[in-house]
């Protein structure tokens, strides 16, 4: 995922790529100190998350966040691109909202938890339902919601898929074939586990234990040394 972040002040736009790649190491943020300068990085890439500070030219108020904003909208590329508001001026945001739509807003200051809610709520307006097709030793084909599923354990040549609702038996799947397919949803946290990240109920980092739970089922996966600082990482707001 590619984000693209406006902001005149250089630290703000710094510590919002820092605190997003810290918590996605897969996401590639590009920081933008202009409004010519973003320009520029907007017919030259596509995005798929747009940070805009409102104020981004004191000396032109024809070249703010707002501007900007209508110019996404009229781009081919960008035009249906979440598009994230900050300002210290709350009032700007009635102004935001009401002639762009925009996605989100945030009001400065605001800090690490502000920024990873955000992301959160932007992420999940943006993921489409995902299944996964299995099939057993006979051909019969079962199609599972990648949200229903809360771990996946792989023992040799076979793999167990636990759901919300039941258990199912399955063989010859490749777990990082299913992680893949699963599109960031579900996470390998060991060399024979994956997991639902939405079902961890506990991390036991002394024991490099997580602990699943729906209702009444339970599970403790363990976590691997080569997957524990991406799970951690991921787990960890």
């Amino acid at each position: 995922m590619k984000i693209l972040i406006v902001d005149d002040i250089e630290e703000t736009c710094e510590y919002i790529a820092k605190v997003i790649e810290e918590k996605h190491n897969d996401f590639i943020c590009h920081t933008s100190f202009s409004y010519e300068n973003a320009l520029e990085l907007l017919n030259q890439n596509k995005y798929d998350i747009i940070i805009l500070d409102y104020e981004l030219d004191k000396s032109d108020s024809q070249k703010n966040g707002l501007a900007l904003g209508k110019y996404i909208l009229q781009s081919s590329s960008h035009k249906n691109t979440p598009v994230v508001f900050a300002t210290s001026y709350p009032e700007h945001i009635y102004t935001a909202v009401n002639m762009l739509n925009c996605a989100y807003y945030m009001i400065k200051p605001f800090y690490k938890e502000n920024i990873l809610d955000m992301l959160n709520k932007i992420l999940a307006l943006n993921v489409a339902p995902v299944k996964l097709t299995f099939h057993n030793s006979v051909g019969i084909h079962t199609l599972i919601d990648v949200s229903d599923i809360i771990c996946i354990s792989s023992i040799r040549h076979d793999i167990i898929v636990v759901t919300k609702k039941q258990n199912y038996h399955f063989t010859n799947y490749s777990l990082a074939d299913i992680e893949r397919d699963s599109n960031g949803q579900l996470l390998r946290c060991h060399k024979s586990y994956i997991i639902n990240p939405n079902f961890i109920s506990n991390i036991d980092r002394s024991n490099s234990y997580i602990h699943l739970a729906y209702e009444d089922k339970k599970a403790n996966v363990p976590v691997g040394r080569k997957y524990s600082e991406k799970i951690y990482s991921y787990c960890t707001l």
